[in-house]
């Protein structure tokens, strides 16, 4: 009876999206419980109805898109193109390869979709951003003028034209430090100034960029070097001449040996990462970063008590900045399953000072779930996801919530709904069993 209520409902979608009604069957098939498997079918089935049609597989590619299956949209979005689609396909193509590091195949594609519809401010806004990431500052800024995004045209120019990022600067929000940055007349600091504010963005391609030009007229920075070295390290190239010249320089620089620590602890080289990071915190004890790159260290050394001490003392050291007490409420709840009445106050600090966060409400309901107070957890586990709708591991938990109080087929909807959203996650792994328990 099941299977004959799903084929009555698989039928009409077919034809939907084979008809082209494809918006609608989409948002259908993906507002129930059950929807990517269902859209997947459904899609098939619309590809027998009208095989010489392309567009099923265009939204089969953005339905695996939306799961983060990319290497599967690739495929799906490379047949529509062979088959004769057009911008919709080469824009998913290229969004598929881009996010696998394929960046030149996903350019070419978007190049191919500009081809078709060389005034779509959306294309131009895809390959202005790519060229971005990479550090293309005025191939950047001529696809971002096309794309008509004053903001992101404003990041762009930093470095090529100043006065006219400060212009379009003045109306975009979050941009108010650039000011003093842009008021710097040295060119090699305003540069260098402008690397360090592309790190923070984790914009590491451009921080490279312009971190170069900077040590091209003053090569004689141990900063300079040592935010080169981090950037170089975040994209998965050699720093190892760069953080060299840096404590060449200045040995006694603190931020130097805390960048090669992270790319020890990144390289998996946990001794070499204890000991620059130990290193940089005697030249500056009261930096909290340091001790929660240290507190990484022992977690993945298996030391908790000493990972907790550190955690302790960054939120001792920057009280209020919430990322540390989520830090330390990971390692007290989600590693340790402490339910303790610490454990909870911190997490609880956490979330007053950052109650958009959606981590702090998920590890309170999982706090309370490990404390077998279920009534607590439900709500904060749905806050969470509220915030937040595809996190596996609120969703997981959210399900035993239900399973413990007898409300199975709620659990077993989440369960599954948590091997769509995260098929090769552990708590897919874990939801696979919990609904057949």
């Amino acid at each position: 009876m099941r299977q004959w209520l799903k084929s009555l409902l698989l039928l009409p979608l077919a034809l939907m999206l084979a008809l082209g009604y494809r918006e609608w069957a989409f948002v259908l098939l993906l507002s129930r419980s059950g929807g990517f498997p269902l859209g997947l079918e459904a899609l098939e089935k619309a590809r027998e109805l009208n095989p010489a049609n392309p567009k099923p597989l265009v939204w089969e590619g953005k339905l695996y898109l939306s799961r983060g299956l990319y290497d599967y949209a690739e495929k799906a979005f490379s047949l529509a193109v062979e088959m004769g689609s057009g911008v919709e396909a080469l824009t998913g193509l290229g969004d598929a390869l881009f996010t696998r590091g394929k960046k030149e195949e996903a350019m070419a594609a978007w190049h191919k979709a500009l081809e078709i519809r060389p005034y779509d401010p959306a294309l131009h806004r895809r390959i202005g951003l790519a060229l971005f990431k990479e550090g293309r500052f005025h191939a950047a800024a001529f696809h971002l003028q096309e794309a008509n995004d004053p903001c992101l045209l404003a990041l762009v120019l930093l470095p090529i034209n100043p006065p006219e990022a400060a212009r379009l600067a003045e109306n975009c929000h979050g941009f108010e430090g650039l000011k003093s940055i842009l008021s710097i007349p040295d060119k090699p600091l305003r540069l260098r100034e402008l690397g360090k504010f592309y790190t923070a963005m984790g914009e590491y391609g451009a921080a490279k960029a312009v971190l170069e030009e900077s040590l091209a007229l003053c090569p004689e920075s141990a900063e300079g070097w040592a935010f080169l070295g981090h950037a170089l390290s975040r994209l998965g190239l050699d720093p190892s001449q760069a953080f060299a010249k840096s404590l060449e320089l200045d040995y006694t620089f603190p931020a130097g040996h805390y960048f090669m620590g992270l790319h020890f602890l990144a390289q998996g080289n946990l001794e070499g990462a204890r000991q620059e990071l130990l290193y940089a915190l005697s030249l500056e004890p009261s930096n909290p970063h340091f001790q929660a790159a240290l507190a990484e260290v022992e977690i993945r050394r298996g030391n908790y008590a000493e990972a907790e001490v550190r955690l302790k003392k960054a939120v001792e050291l920057a009280p209020e900045e919430p990322s540390f007490r989520l830090y330390l409420g990971e390692l007290q709840i989600g590693i340790l399953m402490r339910t303790d009445q610490e454990a909870l106050e911190n997490i609880r600090k956490a979330i007053e000072a950052s109650p958009s966060d959606p981590k702090g409400w998920e590890l309170a309901g999982i706090a309370y779930y490990y404390a077998g107070q279920t009534a607590l957890a439900e709500p904060y586990l749905k806050k969470a996801l509220e915030l937040s709708s595809d996190s596996p591991r609120a969703l997981y938990y959210l399900g035993l919530v239900y399973y413990l109080e007898g409300q199975m087929d709620k659990a077993r909807q989440l369960f599954r709904l948590v091997q769509e959203v995260a098929p090769a996650s552990v708590w897919a792994h874990r939801a696979y069993w919990a609904e057949r328990r």
